[in-house]
């Protein structure tokens, strides 16, 4: 992970990337702590930053989902409600890297939408909203 939580966020807002009305009011600290990377928490080290790697172009999209899992409400609807917001940060970050006026960019835009497709599916699938469950349980505990 090259940059910041703290450099992410302001990228989010450069990018113009929807987030919750608390994301500009972390403390930049307690920002740092949530950003782990690309992945579930549960995750061994390597491996997030292996998949950080492959979504780097997509970490402020990551940032921000990993502030909604943070403050998780634990509902399947919340879950929802996350996800849907990262698949459409995802999207607005693919068509800013790779616009369709550009054809010569469209292998990369293929990829970039496949690795978009993983994440949705991994997202979409029981696990993922174990871990936003497992998010709030961790958060009722602090």
């Amino acid at each position: 992970m090259d940059k910041t939580a703290t450099e992410l966020r302001l990228e989010c807002m450069a990018l113009d990337l929807q987030y919750p009305e608390y994301f500009l009011a972390i403390e930049d600290q307690e920002l740092s702590r949530i950003w782990n990377g690309v992945g579930a928490e549960s995750w061994p080290v390597f491996m997030r930053e292996f998949i950080t790697w492959i979504y780097r172009h997509f970490e402020t999209s990551a940032l921000i989902h990993d502030v909604r899992f943070d403050y998780s409400d634990g509902t399947i609807l919340g879950c929802k409600l996350a996800n849907q917001e990262m698949f459409d940060n995802l999207h607005l970050t693919l068509s800013l890297l790779y616009p369709w006026h550009k054809p010569w960019l469209l292998p990369f835009r293929a990829w970039a939408h496949f690795k978009i497709c993983c994440a949705e599916q991994a997202l979409t699938s029981v696990a993922g909203y174990e871990a936003y469950y497992q998010a709030f349980v961790a958060k009722s505990k602090r």
